[in-house]
């Protein structure tokens, strides 16, 4: 079948044959404002595949010697490289809300992990594809992409890990690039799949920690290079896979990243932080049926993505407002201005949010102050030109403004913010939130920048090391407040006391430093706890969600201290505003699960349980519906209805974009 699209990316500087081109796009029916005259009707399969946390200098189509990438590489020569594509943001939900709706933050009013979810007024390409009748499968590897994020969408089935255990020393609950391509495999054996479908990949594999099993960890001294090898091994596999199953479809490979690592650059050894292009800048690789090879140098981000795909499947079908992105295989090699953020900082240590954008070759960065880098001239960004280009400044800010203004009142109805006063007030008669505001002030307010606080995470990531080597060392599994310490030796304890009492100075030097890091005291009060202080914890862990009073992590945490000193009923109030917050949070739901069934409120208990299999959060229990349906006949049998706890509400859906103006 001919394809609708032109080799203009075979042109590295095609900007010289702009007015031709438009004429002969106009003539293929490729015009951006107008739908596709041509539908193409032959079945087709698409195939989206996120390499979480991968640098693009680490991938061999562009430019490694490393060697860590054969199978990527190979898509890359068949396909079409991208050699400026950037993320929004250097943070997993947001990147991947771009990623799947073709809209930035400003619309899409995702900003952080943890803080937000996907509104439901927000339509993902997955929703798009399923309502034109494509299967639609997800396989996911971590659970900060998990169903409770909003991002399943539109998903016909959704393949998730595990929640995390409360011995988990991370965050994440994660899952091996080989166990989510296996599920990806699975589903396309599946009944149905064998026309139009969609498969969305993510492999989590290159995110810290850090920990390549055999033969990758022999192959590469550096582990998080390994870590990446391993994931483009299991890309070769999945694509050898998807190959065997082309059933005489058309078939559409995109690998891209959600972000990249800092490894040391500019002082960031993670990411999150800074918008360098060490994690703004990521690989973007598209092959598939009908797509001319090639490389093209024009700036494009991951919410180009999905209008691609649909502009590749020719089907007459768009991303509906307020989507920004550009189908990029028929367009002009003309720059879009790229808006980045990070909110992080702002989130998790009171900080200043950094801003910015890339526009052509130069890229402002705004927190307390501005920089600017010339990326072309200077593609480390070691040189501030903003003391001796103020032009620049003043240009590239006013288009920043202007672009995150303009895509904020695009936004569709439904997005509530909790800057509001209205959903604010609901809150606070819900018991969500405090009466007073929290002090977390606005993230224009004089805040620190984080580009002066990069000392503070290392020291935060330090701390952090040896509380979790001292609590181990002390008989302590993992990182959570309700485990008691197994007996050790006497020397055992010494060295555990130490090691915690170095991690203490650490913290105390951070907090006396930057007291307004929520995370910073979070991981104190933890460390109290392991020093046997928990009443001292509890006031800690106070503080911090007077910082940051939509943590869920932090309210459950706080309920099992009050637990453990013996307030039941406020464990239940900061345990009901945990679940509220995330819904799909285990630890909470299960402890409001076990106190409602002791108490015999059966009925409250398994409209909780119930609660908790809805969201996601219940993934890998296989006791659960057999428990549930044991306290339903309960609840029955005492004449109870299945209902909600007083105190409950669920706050998380639809809570959009807490930044909004």
């Amino acid at each position: 079948m001919p394809s609708p699209f032109l080799p203009v990316h075979r042109l590295r500087h095609a900007a010289r044959f702009a007015p031709l081109l438009a004429v002969v796009l106009l003539a293929h029916g490729c015009s951006r404002a107008e739908p596709d005259d041509g539908v193409d009707t032959q079945p087709a399969l698409v195939v989206l595949v996120s390499l979480d946390t991968t640098r693009a200098d680490r991938v061999g189509a562009y430019g490694s010697a490393l060697g860590l990438t054969p199978h990527v590489d190979a898509l890359a020569r068949d396909g079409l490289v991208f050699e400026r594509a950037y993320s929004p943001a250097p943070i997993t939900l947001p990147a991947h809300t771009t990623l799947l709706s073709g809209c930035d933050p400003p619309a899409h009013g995702v900003h952080d992990n943890g803080v937000y979810r996907v509104g439901r007024s927000v339509t993902l390409l997955s929703e798009v594809l399923r309502d034109a009748g494509f299967a639609t499968g997800a396989h996911v590897a971590a659970a900060v992409l998990g169903s409770h994020t909003g991002i399943g969408q539109g998903f016909e089935a959704f393949e998730e890990p595990a929640p995390r255990r409360e011995d988990a020393p991370y965050a994440e609950s994660e899952r091996p690039a080989s166990a989510v391509v296996d599920g990806a495999v699975a589903w396309l054996d599946g009944p149905g799949r064998d026309g139009d479908a969609f498969l969305f990949v993510h492999l989590f594999d290159a995110h810290a920690p850090y920990a390549p099993p055999s033969p990758w960890r022999e192959r590469f001294a550096d582990p998080y290079d390994a870590e990446i090898a391993l994931a483009d091994d299991q890309v070769g596999r999945l694509v050898r896979e998807v190959e065997a199953r082309r059933a005489g479809r058309r078939v559409l490979f995109v690998v891209t990243a959600d972000h990249g690592e800092g490894r040391g650059d500019h002082g960031e050894w993670a990411h999150g932080v800074l918008l360098h292009d060490a994690t703004m800048r990521v690989p973007l690789i598209v092959r598939g049926d009908g797509v001319v090879s090639g490389r093209s140098d024009t700036l494009v981000g991951l919410a180009d993505v999905a209008p691609t795909v649909l502009a590749w499947l020719d089907r007459g079908v768009r991303m509906p407002p307020p989507s920004t992105g550009r189908a990029l295989l028929a367009t002009p090699s003309d720059d879009t201005p790229r808006l980045i953020e990070s909110y992080l900082p702002w989130h998790g240590h009171g900080w200043q949010p950094l801003r910015g954008v890339i526009d052509g070759r130069h890229k402002l960065v705004l927190g307390a102050y501005a920089e600017v880098f010339d990326l072309a001239a200077d593609p480390g960004e070691n040189t501030d030109l903003a003391g001796d280009r103020p032009e620049l400044v003043t240009r590239l800010g006013a288009a920043l403004v202007d672009m995150e203004t303009a895509l904020r009142s695009g936004r569709t109805a439904g997005d509530a913010s909790l800057d509001d006063a209205e959903v604010h007030d609901r809150l606070v008669a819900l018991g969500y939130l405090p009466a007073q505001r929290p002090r977390l002030p606005p993230p224009d307010a004089q805040l620190p920048d984080p580009r002066d606080m990069l000392e503070g995470l290392e020291v935060r990531d330090e701390a952090l090391r040896l509380l979790w080597l001292g609590r181990r060392q002390l008989g302590f599994t993992g990182l959570s407040f309700a485990a008691e310490a197994a007996p050790v030796t006497a020397r055992e304890a010494a060295e555990g006391r130490r090691t915690l009492e170095r991690g203490r100075q650490l913290l105390l030097r951070l907090v006396d430093r930057h007291g307004q890091d929520p995370e910073a005291l979070a991981l104190l009060g933890l460390l109290e706890v392991s020093r046997g202080q928990p009443a001292l914890a509890r006031r800690l862990l106070e503080q911090a969600l007077v910082l940051n009073p939509r943590d869920a992590v932090h309210h459950a945490q706080l309920g099992r201290l009050e637990e453990r000193l013996g307030r039941v009923d406020r464990a239940k109030t900061c345990m009901l505003r945990a679940t509220g917050l995330d819904s799909s949070a285990r630890e909470p739901a299960s402890w409001l699960v076990d106190h409602y069934d002791a108490s015999g409120d059966w009925g409250s208990a398994a409209f909780v349980l119930a609660r908790l299999r809805a969201s996601g959060g219940s993934a890998g229990d296989d006791g659960l519906v057999e428990r549930l349906s044991h306290l339903r006949a309960r609840a029955e049998a005492a004449g109870q209805p299945v209902k909600a706890p007083p105190g409950w509400s669920i706050e998380e859906d639809d809570a959009g974009d807490v930044l909004g103006r």
